[in-house]
């Protein structure tokens, strides 16, 4: 079967190398899947890790500040539920664990309408605090 008898559109073109389109393309589909590469194996590796560790030594490191540590870098509480609530930026999750910011959590959830609103009115909404809760939302 000839590829011309699949696709009849004659201007088809599957990699153009004049077309700076296609290199940008190709760049950028390479780059995620490098990063998802190393991602997984990283992350299985830690994993196996965290298990082997655990096995060794029991209860000794059954404990959340180890795992909670593996996988959000992270043993501060709010810092962990802003995680889990979409904030990832790690200037944002400094300011936003701070005492003064208390008010805005609700058990495992964190009211980003009105942290964004405090935001807004505390730095401006053009400051990179206000752009990392409305970015979420």
């Amino acid at each position: 079967m000839n590829l011309d008898e699949i696709n009849e559109d004659s201007a088809y073109v599957l990699f153009d190398k004049n077309n700076l389109e296609h290199f940008n393309t190709i760049i950028i589909n390479s780059l995620d899947q490098t990063q998802n590469l190393i991602e997984f194996h990283v992350k299985k590796y830690i994993q196996d890790f965290y298990y082997r560790v655990r096995k060794i030594h029991g209860s000794i490191y059954e404990n959340n500040d180890f795992g909670n540590f593996l996988e959000f870098s992270a043993i501060d509480d709010k810092k962990i539920i802003l995680i889990e609530n979409g904030i990832i930026d790690n200037f944002a999750l400094t300011e936003f664990s701070k005492n003064e910011y208390s008010k805005f959590y609700d058990g495992g959830k964190v009211n980003l309408n009105e942290l964004l609103s405090y935001v807004e009115k505390k730095f401006s909404n053009e400051s990179p605090y206000y752009y990392a809760v409305s970015d979420i939302i």
